[in-house]
C-alpha cells in the first residue's frame, strides 16, 4: 500500500507541475502571437517565422524599416527556439516519471508511514528546471524566461536569482527582485570568506573582502530607500521636466477628446466656476 501511494503521490506532483509548466509555454506562445501579429510576421506550424511585410499605416520606411523588421524577426525566431525547447523539456521530464513509476521506480523507501511514502513520491514525481540557453541572445532569454510557469519563476527566485539577476531579455522588475534577493546570499558568502582570510592571516585578502562587504551595505542601503515620486523642494528632474509637464497637459486634452464623461465634468466644472 506504501508504494501504491508513493507512485500516485509522484504522478500527482508530475501532473501538477507539468500544468504549471504548459500555462508559462502558453504564456511564450501568446508573446509570439502578440509581437507577430502587431509587427506584420506569421509563425507557420513548423516554427518558421515568415514576413508579411510592415502593418497598414507604418511611419518607418527605407533602411531603418528593413533594418527593424530583420531584427523583429531574430528575435522571434530566437523565442521560437527557446518554446519548443521548453516544450521539449516538458515532454521528456513527464514521460521520465511515467515510465519510473511504470517501471516501480517508485516506491516508499526504507522509511516506513504513509507520510514518509507521499513524501518520497512527490520527490521522484519533481520535473526538472531548464536552465537559460548558454550564450542566449536577450530575446532568446525573452523566451526562455516567458515560457516558466508562475511556480518555476518564483523557484527561481527563492533558489536560483543568480541566474536571472543580469540576464539581459528578462523583465527589469523580475530582475530587481532576484537582485535584493541575492543580496543575503553573497553577503553570507563574503563573510565566510572573510572569516578563512583572517584564519589564515592573509591581511590583504581580508581587506579586499571588506571592501566589497562594504560596497554590499551601500548597495543594499540604497535599494532600501523609497524612490520620490516628486522632486525635492528646490530641485527638479532635469530639463525635461517643463517638457514632460507640457506631454502630460496634452494627453490629459486627449483624454478628455477620447471619453467624453471626462469632458462633461470639465464643463460643469468651468460652470460653477463663472457662477
Amino acid at each position: 500500500m506504501e508504494d501504491d501511494l508513493a507512485e500516485v503521490s509522484a504522478l500527482r506532483q508530475a501532473m501538477g507541475e507539468t500544468a504549471d509548466a504548459v500555462s508559462g509555454l502558453l504564456h511564450g506562445i501568446e508573446e509570439i502571437d502578440y509581437l507577430a501579429n502587431t509587427h506584420g510576421f506569421r509563425v507557420a506550424d513548423d516554427g518558421t517565422v515568415h514576413d508579411n511585410g510592415p502593418p497598414d499605416g507604418s511611419d518607418v520606411q527605407g533602411e531603418d524599416a528593413t533594418a527593424e523588421r530583420r531584427r523583429m524577426q531574430a528575435e522571434l525566431v530566437d523565442r521560437v527556439e527557446q518554446v519548443m525547447r521548453r516544450a521539449n523539456d516538458i515532454d521528456d521530464d513527464l514521460c521520465h516519471v511515467l515510465n519510473k513509476i511504470l517501471d516501480g521506480g517508485v516506491n516508499a523507501g526504507e522509511v516506513g508511514g504513509l507520510t514518509a511514502a507521499a513524501s518520497a513520491g512527490a520527490a521522484a514525481g519533481h520535473l526538472s528546471m531548464i536552465e537559460p540557453p548558454v550564450g542566449g541572445t536577450p530575446a532568446d532569454n525573452a523566451g526562455w524566461y516567458a515560457s516558466l510557469g508562475a511556480g518555476e519563476k518564483a523557484w527561481l527566485l527563492a533558489n536560483r536569482p543568480d541566474l536571472i539577476g543580469n540576464l539581459d531579455g528578462v523583465p527589469a522588475a523580475d530582475r530587481d527582485k532576484a537582485n535584493r534577493a541575492r543580496m543575503p546570499i553573497e553577503r553570507a558568502n563574503l563573510e565566510a570568506e572573510a572569516t578563512r582570510a583572517q584564519a589564515s592571516g592573509n591581511a590583504e585578502e581580508f581587506a579586499r573582502i571588506q571592501a566589497k562587504l562594504t560596497s554590499l551595505d551601500k548597495i543594499d542601503e540604497m535599494l532600501k530607500r523609497p524612490r520620490p515620486s516628486t522632486p525635492p523642494a528646490g530641485h527638479s528632474w532635469g530639463p525635461r521636466q517643463g517638457r514632460c509637464r507640457h506631454r502630460r497637459r496634452q494627453q490629459r486634452r486627449s483624454c478628455r477628446g477620447v471619453h467624453p464623461r471626462h469632458e462633461l465634468q470639465r464643463r460643469r466644472q468651468h460652470d460653477r466656476l463663472r457662477q
